[in-house]
């Protein structure tokens, strides 16, 4: 579970989530504050813990999840998400930049496959008309080919 603090959240509702997600097996929990860029953690080492363990803040600094992988690197003083081979997740900002240069991408690869498409018809229609002169041709005694 990962928590994004707002302005809107509260202590005693953050105690009460804690609570609900120590009772309900949650396995990792981690929060992090946006505005003061700190991270916060608790942990089931094991699945047979009963409570979720505070996972302590020097830990925290370059934190590899059990049970997922990911690492939660504070190193820059700001929480970069990485995946298991310690590239980063994408930014939402990033995420929605390379899915617009998809789109315009897919857009310009249909505006071609559709100039093509006219272009092979144009081809059609002529190798048509080449083949009915040359008939033509043939007709009148002539061979088109020499």
């Amino acid at each position: 579970m990962f928590e994004f603090l707002s302005d809107s959240n509260t202590p005693a509702e953050m105690a009460h989530k804690a609570m609900f997600f120590d009772r309900y097996g949650v396995q990792e929990y981690y929060i992090y504050d946006i505005e003061h860029h700190t991270l916060g953690g608790f942990v089931r080492y094991n699945e047979d813990d009963d409570h979720l363990e505070e996972i302590p803040g020097a830990a925290l600094e370059n934190w590899r999840s059990p049970r997922l992988g990911i690492v939660l690197d504070m190193t820059s003083g700001t929480l970069v998400i990485r995946k298991p081979d310690g590239t980063p997740f994408l930014s939402y900002e990033e995420y929605v930049h390379i899915e617009r240069l998809l789109d315009e991408t897919r857009s310009e690869l249909s505006e071609t496959r559709s100039e093509l498409d006219t272009t092979r018809n144009q081809l059609h229609a002529s190798e048509q008309r080449a083949s009915e002169l040359a008939a033509k041709l043939r007709a009148m005694g002539i061979n088109p080919d020499e």
